[in-house]
C-alpha cells in the first residue's frame, strides 16, 4: 500500500467518524432540547420526515421552526435515549446512515404515556465546506408484532409552514 492509498484510507475513516458524531450531537441535542444547537447538524436545503402523521419539510428555516414549535412540546429535555447499530457508507462527500435508536419519551400534551420508544433513523449526509451535515433525516416508530401506533393527535394540531 502506497502513501496515496493510506492517505484515502485515513480520509475514508475520519469521514466516517464525523458523520457519526454529527448524528450524536443531533440525538444530544433532541434529548436535551437544545434548540439553539440543533440546527448545525443541518444543510441549508435538508429534507426532514420525522412525523409519521405529517409531511416531510424542507429548509433549514422551517425545519427549526418545527423543532422549536412542534418538536420542543413533546421533547422537553427530559428523555433518555440509547442510539446504536450505526450503518453507514461514505461515497465522497455523501453518506448515507441507517441507526436504531430507543428514547425513554414522557407524557407530553394529549399524546400518550411515558415510556421507551423504539424507532429507526435513515439519514443522507453531505460534507459541506469540510462539515458533515444532515441532507435528509427521517425516523419512524417501530412496534412490536400486534401494537398498533398510540392513538390520539400529533404532538400539535397548529401546522408548521
Amino acid at each position: 500500500m502506497n502513501l496515496e492509498e493510506i492517505a484515502k484510507k485515513v480520509q475514508a475513516l475520519e469521514d466516517l467518524e464525523a458523520v457519526k458524531q454529527v448524528t450524536y450531537k443531533y440525538v444530544n441535542c433532541l434529548m436535551f432540547a437544545d434548540w439553539d444547537h440543533i440546527m448545525e447538524c443541518f444543510a441549508d436545503d435538508a429534507v426532514l420526515d420525522v412525523f409519521v402523521e405529517r409531511p416531510k419539510i424542507q429548509g433549514k428555516a422551517i425545519i427549526e421552526k418545527t423543532f422549536r414549535e412542534v418538536v420542543a412540546k413533546k421533547h422537553i429535555g427530559n428523555e433518555g435515549d440509547i442510539l446504536t447499530h450505526p450503518m453507514v457508507a461514505v461515497s465522497g462527500d455523501t453518506a448515507k446512515g441507517e441507526w436504531i435508536i430507543y428514547f425513554f419519551e414522557g407524557p407530553s400534551e394529549n399524546y400518550r404515556a411515558p415510556g421507551w420508544v423504539k424507532g429507526i433513523y435513515n439519514a443522507e449526509y453531505k460534507k459541506i465546506n469540510g462539515q458533515w451535515k444532515f441532507s435528509m433525516l427521517k425516523w419512524r416508530p417501530v412496534f412490536p408484532p400486534g401494537m398498533k401506533m398510540p392513538a390520539g393527535p400529533p404532538p400539535s394540531d397548529k401546522t408548521i409552514g
